[in-house]
């Protein structure tokens, strides 16, 4: 329905209500997990599949070391020494 035909069966315009001008938490989270959560659910799916590849292949580590064998190297060994 057109603005006028508005004003003409109601004598008076008819102004909308106050809009949210930003989105409700849920919504966000919601639109957040809709667009990022698929691809890293992905990336999350690929790195486990390596790592049980590598284990149930027994591949050695010097060919293709598995993602925590590769988190284990850059994890720092002493965290007071801050390396």
């Amino acid at each position: 329905m057109s603005d006028a035909t508005r004003e003409a069966t109601d004598g008076r315009a008819q102004v909308p209500g106050p809009a949210s001008a930003v989105p409700a938490r849920s919504t966000r989270v919601a639109s957040l997990f809709g667009r990022y959560g698929p691809p890293a659910l992905l990336i999350l799916g690929g790195v486990g599949l390596w790592e049980l590849i590598m284990r149930l292949a027994r591949v050695p580590e010097y060919l293709l070391p598995t993602p925590s064998e590769i988190a284990a190297c850059h994890a720092p060994r002493d965290p007071c020494s801050g390396s």
